[in-house]
């Protein structure tokens, strides 16, 4: 009754509106009908959203709701009373749900993926160890070699940044017409990229129709693409120690197949060594990846069947089946930069981050 409340209120309002597109992602606002079965799918769309549309609250609690006053001691009021009582009228304070209110979580409480894995750097630097490279080993990784190695344009190092948010963000979007959609987000897109960047993400996106990952990626609902988490501290815990900082995170793909789920992040890289890949790959994104496999393991209490590094525009893909050895070193790595207490690790100024 309340969704169709909120389904005729909603009539005449464009899909721009944070609520309608929040609603549109779970239901289809012709019918009402739900989009996808409880449970098959269903993340916390409001974690997804929360940094991108402030208009959305997230109650920590139930909101107190006061009783109507009661209907005896109300009355018509006479038309010509009408004004009198209109000037003489005090109006009611807001329900409590419709107030906006503090996040409770201050920058101090939340530790991003690419942030904690230059801490974790750092620390292994500090202590002259190389731990990053037994990830490799600990998993079981298999590399699939794509229709072309190499990639015929390079760009230069500053603009790599910017080429991989660019084909991160069109792979968000697009079904089966990429370079389409391309087109349609370098319109908006500011400030505007070099020829080299766009000459590159063509032919990223080109290419990437003939990845076996392009046709099932395409039919994923929104709410599976470019998924936010937000993860609490997955490391060693005990009474002694504060609980650890909530780490943030975003996956590219999730994957929902019959030998269960699969975690799917995009890279951009102009040449790979067939030889190395596997290795190199998890030294780099190891750690990022096992952070992924326990977010999802959180949300869906389960692990992933698998994880998938796609490097374009080669279309190389290396896959990793998580084990416990592998996960359990990710557990002791992160602990490195454990603190005694919260709110005391440096979080960074945020930034821009390869991808």
């Amino acid at each position: 009754l309340e969704f169709r409340r909120v389904l005729f209120r909603s009539r005449g309002l464009k899909l721009e509106h944070p609520w309608l597109r929040l609603l549109n992602e779970r239901f289809d606002l012709r019918t009402g009908q739900p989009r996808m079965a409880p449970g098959s799918a269903a993340g916390s769309i409001l974690v997804k959203y929360s940094r991108q549309i402030p208009e959305i609250h997230v109650h920590q609690t139930r909101p107190e709701v006061e009783s109507p006053a009661d209907s005896a001691q109300s009355r018509r009021l006479p038309l010509g009373e009408l004004r009198a009582s209109v000037e003489q009228a005090v109006p009611a304070p807001l329900p409590e749900s419709m107030r906006s209110f503090v996040d409770r979580l201050s920058a101090h409480d939340r530790l991003s993926v690419s942030r904690l894995e230059q801490m974790v750097e750092q620390r292994l630097e500090d202590l002259g160890r190389d731990d990053l490279v037994q990830l490799a080993r600990l998993a079981r990784v298999t590399v699939h070699e794509g229709p072309a190695a190499t990639s015929s344009q390079r760009v230069p190092e500053g603009d790599a940044i910017e080429l991989g948010h660019l084909v991160h963000k069109v792979l968000e979007l697009t079904g089966t017409r990429p370079l389409e959609t391309l087109e349609r987000v370098l319109v908006g897109w500011t400030p505007e990229p070099s020829e080299a960047v766009v000459a590159v993400a063509r032919e990223c996106l080109a290419r990437w129709p003939q990845s076996p990952l392009a046709a099932p990626l395409a039919e994923l609902p929104a709410n599976l693409r470019e998924v936010d988490f937000l993860l609490p501290w997955p490391g060693s815990t005990s009474a002694a120690t504060a609980p650890g900082p909530l780490i943030t995170g975003q996956i590219d793909a999730l994957w929902p197949t019959d030998e269960g789920w699969v975690v799917v992040d995009y890279k951009t890289a102009a040449s790979l060594y067939l030889q190395t890949v596997a290795e190199l790959s998890l030294r780099k994104y190891g750690l990022q990846l096992g952070l992924y496999c326990l977010a999802l393991e959180q949300w869906q209490n389960r692990l992933p069947n698998r994880l998938e590094l796609v490097y374009l525009p080669s279309l190389v893909r290396v896959l990793v089946e998580p084990t416990p050895e592998f996960l359990d070193k990710v557990r002791e790595l992160i602990d490195l930069v454990r603190t005694d207490g919260p709110r005391t690790h440096p979080t960074g100024p945020v930034e821009r981050v390869a991808r």
